[in-house]
């Protein structure tokens, strides 16, 4: 019996002589761990740092997940961009030009009608290069007023025959129209005609010694003045 009370003491001594457990288990010893390593970084401002070490820490230390939490979030807010500065409102739109309106061309009354005089060499019906110039100047003043009628008579100057007068009259005064034509003088408003040697501008002389309008029987002197076509602009 004694022996067994010895036995019973020596184990109780045994069992007071061990070292007092942990506080909290292994649960606060582990949280301790992470709540080190977060106070190493809290008081920075390096976001992916702190994401690191949060992501790391276990969800049993509630707690100090909900902290840091809070931290990471505020640092994330400060180091977020400012947002842009509003952009002005838009101008207004210019005003608009005033409307464009024509007012039509010259009134008729405000042209009177004029005539132009082309002269050609002898027994020829091409325009020179000075009776192109009249010509161009005609078709204007028809054109920049809508003439009614531009009248072009044709004239020759006793120069052959009659009959051959008549066909370089009437060769003077088409190629004329054409010119006109061309120029941009409606064909709808020319009036063209010929005479010949009839009706000239200048009464020949006659006598004896030119030996020009034999043909025609007559011994006229012929006159440069009378190898003409007229072109009469009327409004």
């Amino acid at each position: 019996m004694r022996w067994l009370i010895c036995v019973t003491i020596l184990a109780a001594a045994a069992l007071g002589a061990q070292p007092a457990r942990a506080q909290g288990g292994p649960t606060a010893v582990l949280c301790a761990g992470f709540q080190h390593q977060w106070d190493a970084v809290k008081g920075g401002t390096n976001a992916a740092t702190m994401r690191r070490v949060i992501a790391g820490i276990s969800p049993d230390c509630g707690a100090l997940l909900h902290e840091a939490r809070l931290r990471l979030a505020a640092v994330e807010r400060s180091a977020a961009p400012a947002p842009s500065p509003r952009p002005p409102p838009p101008q207004p739109a210019p005003p608009a030009p005033p409307a464009q309106t024509y007012a039509g061309p010259p009134a008729a009354t405000s042209l009177e009608t004029r005539e132009f005089v082309i002269y050609f060499p002898y027994d020829q019906y091409a325009l020179t290069a000075d009776a192109q110039q009249v010509v161009a100047e005609a078709a204007k003043y028809a054109t920049v007023g809508r003439s009614a009628r531009v009248v072009v008579v044709g004239h020759a100057d006793d120069e052959a025959s009659a009959a051959g007068d008549m066909r370089l009259a009437e060769r003077r005064a088409k190629a004329t129209a054409d010119e006109l034509v061309s120029l941009g003088v409606a064909q709808a408003t020319l009036d063209v005609s010929w005479k010949g040697a009839a009706g000239p501008a200048v009464q020949p002389a006659y006598g004896m010694g030119s030996g020009y309008g034999m043909g025609s029987g007559s011994l006229g002197a012929p006159d440069p003045l009378n190898r003409l076509t007229t072109i009469t602009v009327a409004y």
